[in-house]
C-alpha cells in the first residue's frame, strides 16, 4: 500500500568541510569516526529537530499499478513456436524484424537450420495487444490447438477478458482491401 504523507518538520543542515566526522549512536554513546566517498569532498547531513502534524492518506492502488496489457517479445516468440509444433528454438531460430509499415506489431521470421531446401519457414506478425499470430506476407491468421492454448494463458495473464479481446481484435497488417487472402491455415 502506498500513502501520500504530509508532515511539518523543523530541522537543520549541518555542513562539514571534510568527509570524516565524529558521530554517536545515542546521546550517551562514545563517538566514532564516520567517513564516506572522496575524503576531500564536503559532507552534509540533515538533522531533524521536531516532527509534527503528520497526515497519511492511502493512495488507491489502481492509480499507480496498472497491469501490463501487452505481451512481451519473448511471449511473441513462444506463440510462434506453439504454432510451429515440432520445431523448437534449437532447430528453428526466430529473427526479429521491424516492419516500418506496421510498427505496432512484433515481426518475427522463422528459419530452419536444415541446409537442404528453403531456410525460411515464414514471416509472422504478432499483435502485442491480443497475442494474435498473423501471416507477415498475406492476410491470414494462424491457429492451432497448442497456439490457442498458449494464447488463452497469455490473455489471462495480461487480464484480457473475452469481451475485451473481441473489441481489441484488428485486421492483420496485410488485410487491406485488395491484398491476397488465405483460407484456413495448418502448421
Amino acid at each position: 500500500m502506498r500513502y501520500h504523507i504530509t508532515v511539518t518538520v523543523t530541522g537543520r543542515f549541518d555542513f562539514f568541510e571534510t568527509q570524516t566526522v565524529a558521530v554517536r549512536a545515542t546521546a550517551t554513546a562514545k563517538p566514532f569516526s564516520y567517513g564516506a566517498g572522496d575524503p576531500y569532498s564536503p559532507l552534509s547531513r540533515l538533522l531533524l529537530e521536531s516532527v509534527s502534524e503528520v497526515d497519511a492518506t492511502a493512495i488507491d492502488a489502481t492509480v499507480y499499478s496498472k497491469p501490463e496489457r501487452n505481451i512481451s517479445v519473448e511471449e511473441a516468440n513462444n506463440l510462434v513456436y506453439a504454432y510451429l509444433t515440432g520445431c523448437g528454438k534449437k532447430h528453428c531460430p526466430l529473427e526479429e524484424y521491424n516492419d516500418p509499415d506496421h510498427p505496432d506489431f512484433y515481426g518475427l521470421e522463422a528459419l530452419n537450420d536444415n541446409r537442404s531446401g528453403n531456410a525460411n519457414l515464414g514471416f509472422f506478425e504478432i499483435d502485442p495487444r491480443t497475442g494474435d499470430v498473423l501471416n507477415g506476407v498475406i492476410c491470414e491468421q494462424f491457429s492451432s490447438p497448442p497456439l490457442l492454448k498458449l494464447q488463452r494463458t497469455i490473455r489471462h495473464r495480461i487480464g484480457l477478458t473475452d469481451q475485451e479481446y473481441r473489441n481489441a481484435r484488428r485486421p492483420g497488417p496485410f488485410c487491406e482491401p485488395g491484398m491476397p487472402r488465405a483460407s484456413k491455415s495448418k502448421p
